[in-house]
């Protein structure tokens, strides 16, 4: 099953821990992840951005081995 574009009310309560969109949008700048206002005053959080940004914060893999590069 398709997931829709944005988050859904549902899921942005969760997110967030409010259920008011002012709170909701204080939240979000406080955690750094990037929405839209929808013209009723509500924010948007793309599904894209969310996976970006986690895959922006995985860790990345260490280098093993000698450093040859060093001799």
């Amino acid at each position: 099953m398709d997931q829709p574009l944005c988050l859904t009310k549902a899921e942005l309560e969760e997110l967030t821990g409010r259920r008011y969109s002012r709170k909701q949008i204080e939240a979000l700048v406080f955690m750094g992840i990037k929405f839209r206002v929808r013209p009723d005053g509500s924010p948007a959080v793309l599904r894209a951005d969310l996976i970006a940004e986690d895959e922006d914060n995985k860790p990345k893999k260490k280098r093993v081995g000698p450093r040859l590069d060093l001799i």
